[in-house]
């Protein structure tokens, strides 16, 4: 169900969470349902892991010995991702107890996400769209009905 949403929208998307497939941190290769799984949100949805620089254990429990976290991020973008997994710390889990989160938190940074334009290019588009003959207030009402990222496109 999950792909089939991921890919109905047709968005650049990033899913994160407590996905629940054990990844175990020793890169054991996935066997059974948890590779049925990854495959279902990675290769059937378009995106890609971003695997930890560092991995480990994100579930606060000795019982689970796997990365349950993770994050997944558009496949075009998985070269320029790099993920960590927060608060490493042994004494980290200490505080699960204490109400804290039971879970390490994970990291990503995309570079070069999203590329706005440079002010000299905009002011360029504007002085070519005058030279061709449009009013500017005509250009910025064109510019305003583009599509933007982040923009919701249907519902």
């Amino acid at each position: 169900m999950l792909s089939a949403e991921l890919t109905r929208s047709g968005l650049p998307t990033i899913l994160l969470g407590d996905s629940n497939i054990p990844i175990p941190p020793d890169g054991t290769p996935l066997t059974g349902d948890n590779l049925v799984s990854l495959q279902n949100v990675t290769t059937r949805s378009g995106l890609a892991w971003a695997e930890p620089s560092n991995p480990m254990t994100t579930q606060c429990n000795p019982d689970y010995n796997s990365m349950l976290d993770q994050i997944f991020v558009p496949a075009s973008f998985s070269d320029r991702t790099q993920a960590a997994i927060l608060f490493p710390e042994a004494n980290y889990c200490d505080n699960d107890p204490n109400g804290f989160a039971d879970h390490r938190p994970i990291k990503a940074t995309i570079s070069d996400f999203l590329q706005a334009p440079s002010p000299a290019a905009t002011t360029s588009a504007a002085i070519s769209a005058a030279a061709d003959g449009l009013d500017i207030d005509e250009l910025e009402e064109r510019a305003q009905r583009l599509d933007r990222p982040g923009d919701v496109l249907s519902e």
